[in-house]
């Protein structure tokens, strides 16, 4: 199985940053692909600010 996860990050992101409180208000958001129960791949988003 396949799946791709956003989890609301504070800076400076990745698997070691602290929570998100707010999913739309984050500093960014890490991204984190698993396949088959591994974590394949890591990324950081920056959150887009809000108008």
């Amino acid at each position: 199985m396949k799946a791709i996860v956003a989890i609301p990050s504070t800076l400076p992101g990745g698997l070691d940053a602290e929570l998100g409180a707010h999913f739309g208000h984050c500093d960014l958001y890490t991204v984190v692909k698993l396949e088959q129960g591994e974590i394949k791949d890591v990324r950081v988003l920056p959150n887009v600010p809000h108008q």
